[in-house]
C-alpha cells in the first residue's frame, strides 16, 4: 500500500513536469540600457539641473532550459557603458567616459504559446532578470552594488526545424530597478548644501531593449 501511495505522489510530481514540452537550448542576445544614473538640482545660480545617465550596450550568450508555460535561463555578457553628463539649464552635453564589464545574468520567464501553424507558435512572455557584475575595468568599482533586477516583457516564436530542433527569436522591452550603487550616489549628493540649500538627487530610470535568437532541442 505505502509503494502504491509513494508511485501515486511520484507521479503527480513528475508527470506534469514532462507533460510540458520540456526542452533544452542556447542562444546569443543583444540588450541595452537608454537610462540608469542619477539627477541632480542643484541651486539655479550655479548649476541648475544636471543629469547623468550611463547608457549600454551588451552582448552575451544564454544557456535555456524551457516547459511550456516557464523557462528558466543563466549566461554572460560583456557590455560597454558609457558615462554622459547633460546640463539641462545651459544646453551643455560632455561624455565622461566608458566602463568595461562582465557580468552573469539569471533570468525566470511565463509564457503563453499560441500555434500560428503548425510548425510556428507565438508567444506573450514577462519575466525578471538579475544581472550580476564581477569584473570591470575599474579597479575600484563596488560591483558587488551594480546588480541590477530587471523586469521584461514581449513576444516570441518558435520555429520548428525538425521533430527535435526549433529556432528561438524573443524581443523583450525592460524596466530596470534602481541599484544599491545609485542609491548611495545620489544619497553622497543629497548630504551636500550649496548656499544652505540641499541638492535633490533622484535616480534615474533604467529601460530598455533585448533581442535575443536561438536554438532549442526537444526532450
Amino acid at each position: 500500500m505505502r509503494k502504491v501511495l509513494l508511485s501515486i505522489v511520484i507521479s503527480g510530481f513528475v508527470l506534469p513536469i514532462w507533460a510540458f514540452d520540456m526542452s533544452v537550448g542556447g542562444e546569443v542576445f543583444y540588450s541595452s540600457n537608454f537610462g540608469g544614473g542619477i539627477t541632480l538640482d542643484f541651486p539655479a545660480e550655479v548649476l541648475g539641473k544636471v543629469k547623468i545617465t550611463t547608457p549600454n550596450n551588451t552582448g552575451g550568450v544564454n544557456v535555456f532550459f524551457d516547459a511550456k508555460y516557464v523557462g528558466v535561463s543563466i549566461g554572460c555578457m560583456i557590455a560597454n557603458e558609457s558615462v554622459k553628463e547633460e546640463h539641462l539649464n545651459r544646453s551643455l552635453k560632455r561624455d565622461l567616459g566608458e566602463i568595461l564589464y562582465i557580468s552573469t545574468n539569471f533570468g525566470f520567464i511565463i509564457k503563453y504559446p499560441i500555434g500560428l501553424l503548425e510548425t510556428v507558435k507565438l508567444f506573450p512572455a514577462i519575466g525578471s532578470y538579475y544581472e550580476y557584475r564581477f569584473t570591470s575595468n575599474i579597479y575600484d568599482a563596488d560591483l558587488h552594488k551594480m546588480g541590477r533586477l530587471w523586469i521584461k516583457f514581449g513576444a516570441g516564436a518558435d520555429f520548428d526545424l525538425s521533430k527535435k530542433m526549433y529556432l528561438r527569436s524573443t524581443l523583450l522591452y525592460g524596466i530596470g530597478l534602481k541599484n544599491k550603487y545609485e542609491e548611495d550616489w545620489a544619497e553622497s549628493f543629497r548630504e551636500t548644501l550649496i548656499y544652505n540649500e540641499a541638492v535633490k538627487a533622484d535616480v534615474n530610470l533604467s529601460h530598455g531593449l533585448t533581442a535575443k535568437i536561438g536554438i532549442g532541442f526537444k526532450i
